[in-house]
């Protein structure tokens, strides 16, 4: 996953035609979408038999956004490259790759109705095995939703 995000006005996003999950090419060597980098948060661990869902990531994102939001700070802009091996984030400001996490480790990703600018998913930390939810904010829905469509089919193929 060793691709330098792509950063001309132009093309911000790599455009998803009718037939990119065809395209298998574009998948393995990764899609890019541009966001800002909200946090993370610890979550609970679930049972073996239950798993992590859309009341879980909820509760995760309500929390990463209230801590986002009494920071103050400016959001980070980072490059987010979904592909077949995983997700790699990228900083946008210093072309930095901030974080490569395995599609193996990843365990849920959600576009969430009760904040639809809002890209975030579930997986399990390399260092110290606990599960983490990331949350990313896009500049539309429609980013998001492609976003984890994408995810999912790599995920669920």
């Amino acid at each position: 996953m060793g691709r330098s995000p792509n950063t001309t006005k132009e093309s911000r996003h790599e455009k998803l035609g009718e037939g990119w999950n065809e395209n298998k090419e574009a998948v393995k060597d990764g899609i890019t979408f541009h966001m800002k980098y909200l946090g993370s948060t610890l979550v609970e661990e679930e049972e073996d038999s239950q798993s992590y869902g859309d009341g879980v990531i909820t509760k995760a994102l309500q929390s990463v956004i209230a801590m986002a939001k009494s920071s103050g700070k400016k959001l980070p802009k980072v490059a987010l490259t979904v592909s077949a091996k995983g997700i790699q984030i990228c900083d946008m400001s210093n072309k930095q790759v901030l974080d490569e996490i395995s599609i193996y480790r990843i365990s849920f990703c959600s576009a969430d109705k009760n904040f639809d600018k809002v890209f975030a998913f579930m997986a399990r930390n390399s260092v110290n095995e606990t599960m983490e939810c990331h949350a990313y904010l896009c500049d539309k829905p429609k980013i998001v939703s492609r976003t984890s469509l994408l995810l999912e089919r790599i995920i669920l193929p």
